[in-house]
């Protein structure tokens, strides 16, 4: 009785990688992108949601709520790669002080980084009337690949209300609270 061997020729072994590296280079720039829109808007609406806790919480209990990064003296400052918390600031000490606790902590992502703009000031604020107390501003979204296609902004109005900015351009980069393209660093 003759035995027959069966197994993987080595040309058929470089034909099946060959295949495989294709596929995979082909494949890998779109699952780039997916990640990245995913991680935008996984971004996006997490910092809503703090941004409206942070408004329902200064109505309900009726005193100002800061949102901010703090530093290490638990001061607000204007680096927003740091964790954002959110708490009640009665005295508009832009501080975490003794006794209180952050009603929320964002952490930062390691997908991207938020640059925000609000006048002069690296926090936003919420009064008893859920109004901003302050200055204006937004904050943009960016991945880590600084590709703009893939950014986002939100921009917050006096009454205290979040808006995604939009691509009214149709270029694929939304366009910011000045009416220009967003852009990464």
């Amino acid at each position: 009785m003759r035995r027959t061997e069966r197994g993987v020729t080595l040309l058929e072994l470089i034909i099946v990688i060959a295949v495989l590296a294709i596929v995979a280079t082909t494949m890998i720039p779109g699952l780039q992108k997916l990640f990245e829109n995913t991680s935008r808007r996984t971004q996006m609406q997490s910092m809503v949601g703090l941004f409206h806790l942070a408004r329902t919480q200064a109505v309900s209990q009726g005193t100002i709520v800061t949102i901010c990064p703090l530093d290490d003296s638990n001061e607000c400052t204007g680096d927003w790669q740091k964790p954002v918390h959110v708490f009640a600031d009665p005295e508009n000490q832009r501080a975490l002080t003794a006794g209180r606790q952050s009603l929320r902590i964002k952490e930062p992502s390691e997908s991207g980084s938020w640059t925000v703009r609000v006048g002069n000031r690296g926090y936003f604020q919420y009064r008893p009337n859920g109004m901003v107390r302050g200055t204006l501003g937004n904050l943009t979204w960016c991945p880590k690949s600084g590709d703009e296609k893939n950014a986002g902004q939100l921009i917050i109005n006096m009454g205290g209300r979040l808006r995604y900015a939009q691509d009214h351009s149709g270029d694929g980069i939304v366009q910011g609270s000045n009416g220009q393209a967003v852009s990464c660093p």
